[in-house]
């Protein structure tokens, strides 16, 4: 079973790999999920935000160019 980490990863990247290197170097599984909305990650994430959103039923091109954090994560 894998532990499923969520986070921007644009703005909390290197915090968010750090948990998911310390829950590997337990023995743990661990997909992480990058949420971001607005800007890049320096780290690699399993699922991208493009496919998070796609998730959502809307594209992350269609958030991006709204410019809107909040509405984003609404």
């Amino acid at each position: 079973m894998a532990i499923v980490v969520i986070g921007t990863l644009d703005t909390k990247g290197a915090e968010l790999d750090f948990v998911r290197q310390t829950l590997q170097n337990y023995g743990h599984s661990v997909i992480l999920i990058d949420a971001s909305v607005l800007g890049s990650s320096p780290i690699s994430s399993d699922i991208s935000p493009a496919e998070v959103f796609a998730a959502a039923g809307v594209s992350l091109n269609a958030v991006q160019a709204q410019n809107n954090r909040g509405q984003a994560v609404e």
